[in-house]
């Protein structure tokens, strides 16, 4: 006979308590609609260095870390807004795992975050601290931090963990360990691994799969239903490889069939993929290219022969903004449509080599020496087509390769002129927001 529970019993009885899983947590997210105004990727709101600010209220504003150790704030004029000194120490050199690289910082309406070694810290817009939170990096340096739903995923030189964005470390595990930032899905999450591959966890942290065997030196790429990964081959032509979301391999991209070349990590825009090459030769100006592929790999076109990015910024891809590419280079900013037609350049200056952020009137990007800001840059007309008489062409394109073609707006050095050159990786990717 079922035993009848009397109100005063009942009563007497604890509550039951309801707990929620962090999965529970990240599915009950999902339905937050976050800002278009923010920027939680490395690469911006859709990977590919631009976001649109068109709408929206607040004035603009660019951050961007440099190498003096500090954060810096700027309006659209180029004007310092604040500065904030960051936590951890600062030796640009790739090779050196004890120091912090340069990252970029992520942004959303719970406020700027950036990663340092042993540091994870978030401000207010007005770059006020809200909080730091010190973690263990052993001997290695932080990621920078990816958020999606109002949760951040970073790894360092031992773990890979989630944290809220109040700081709170939801979990911590030894599956992965990079300075590559992680790549959140809506239902798991892509951590790189430091010496080749990725893990894909869901958001409790339990490992999903894994693809190993590949030496990466990039941010992943999600298009859809498939992940791009750069793989570095050592004295032979870097790839690309394609995998679904069960990491399982679904072709190589390979541009060129030989030489000692890097490929970049490719963007992605309505099915077509775009990648810088670059000739590793040490000995002379490096030569490269732009591909442009299908997501087979198909070459779609390709232009050869550019004088483009050294080998240590061919991570670095394009930046694509509606029907134009920014592309990184050695001693200039390229720009060519998507249809591979030459546009122009931007002034020449050292080690640009980092890729632009773009929005709708205005760009930014960095060197090891400056942050430039330039503007808008739609209305501009490839060289060839300005003029008939293919003298007058060679003329212009010598002087335009040290002018403006591309208008600079400003250029932003700090106070103390502060400079390395080491390997031209001085500074962080700068960030375009509104506040």
């Amino acid at each position: 006979m079922k035993k009848i529970i009397s109100i005063e019993e009942l009563a007497e009885q604890p509550p039951k308590i309801q707990t929620t899983s962090v999965e529970d947590l990240a599915r009950e997210n999902v339905k937050i609609e976050p800002s278009k105004y923010n920027w939680p990727y490395a690469r911006g709101p859709d990977m590919n260095g631009f976001i649109d600010l068109s709408e929206g209220k607040g004035e603009l504003r660019v951050l961007f870390q440099y190498a003096d150790g500090n954060l810096f704030c700027l309006d659209k004029g180029g004007n310092q807004k604040w500065k904030v000194e960051m936590p951890g120490d600062f030796n640009n050199d790739p090779l050196c795992y004890e120091d912090g690289y340069l990252h970029n910082p992520a942004v959303t309406d719970a406020g700027i975050f950036f990663s340092t070694k042993d540091y994870l810290t978030c401000l207010d817009f007005d770059g006020k601290l809200r909080w730091e939170k010190e973690i263990n990096t052993g001997k290695n340096i932080l990621s920078s931090p990816v958020i999606k739903n109002n949760l951040i995923a970073v790894s360092t030189g031992r773990n890979s963990m989630l944290l809220d964005t109040d700081g709170n470390i939801l979990w911590k595990k030894n599956i992965s360990a990079s300075n590559i930032g992680a790549l959140m899905l809506d239902d798991m999450i892509i951590f790189p691994k430091l010496y080749g591959g990725i893990v894909a966890t869901d958001y409790e942290g339990k490992k999903l799969w894994k693809f190993d065997d590949i030496s990466l030196d990039s941010d992943v790429v999600f298009d859809k239903d498939r992940l791009y990964l750069q793989e570095k081959i050592r004295g032979d032509c870097d790839q690309v490889k394609s995998i679904d979301l069960e990491g399982k391999l679904i072709n190589t991209i390979k541009p060129h069939r030989k030489g000692n070349i890097d490929i970049s990590v490719p963007v992605v825009k309505d099915g077509r993929l775009y990648m810088n090459s670059t000739s590793r030769n040490w000995l002379s100006e490096s030569r490269g290219g732009i591909f442009c592929t299908d997501r087979d790999g198909n070459i779609i076109w390709k232009k050869e022969k550019i004088k483009m990015v050294l080998g240590d910024h061919s991570e670095h891809p394009p930046t694509i903004h509606k029907d134009r590419l920014l592309i990184p280079s050695s001693r200039k900013l390229l720009c060519y449509s998507l249809d591979g037609e030459n546009i122009g350049t931007l002034k020449e200056a050292a080690f640009t080599g980092l890729q632009p952020a773009v929005t709708d009137d205005f760009f930014v990007y960095t060197t090891n020496h400056y942050l430039v800001g330039a503007g808008n840059y739609n209305n501009l007309t490839p060289i060839s087509k300005t003029v008939k008489n293919p003298f007058d062409v060679r003329r212009l394109e010598k002087e335009y390769s040290s002018k403006n073609f591309i208008q600079s707006l400003w250029e932003f050095r700090t106070d103390e002129g502060y400079d390395l050159s080491f390997k031209g990786k001085t500074n962080g990717r700068p960030v375009i927001y509104r506040k």
